[in-house]
């Protein structure tokens, strides 16, 4: 079974992908990557796949503000950017 979030956080979402790819990371663009990680969690999904190469990184901690932990390496995300540089450094080895 999918889960999708609802269209009102797609929407946050998607406004925080544009803002990342400007060069923007602050609380507000955080906020909505974890709001929607932490809703699909809240539904009782088994993984979370992060299709957008930008929302792993809106899920780093902002810089400046203390306290906050790397939430883009949980171990219920899958980061498909990461599982592709992983295999091209496999493949460029052999």
């Amino acid at each position: 079974e999918c889960v999708v979030i609802p269209e009102e956080m797609q929407q946050r979402l998607d406004a925080g992908i544009h803002a990342t790819d400007e060069g923007r990371h602050d609380a507000e663009i955080r906020g909505a990557a974890l709001d929607a990680v932490n809703w699909l969690r809240a539904q009782g999904t088994d993984g979370i796949i992060l299709g957008c190469t930008e929302v792993p990184l809106m899920l780093a901690p902002v810089p400046g503000e203390a306290g906050q932990a790397d939430e883009g390496d949980a171990p219920d995300l899958i980061n498909p950017a990461q599982l592709l540089a992983e295999a091209a450094v496999r493949y460029a080895m052999d």
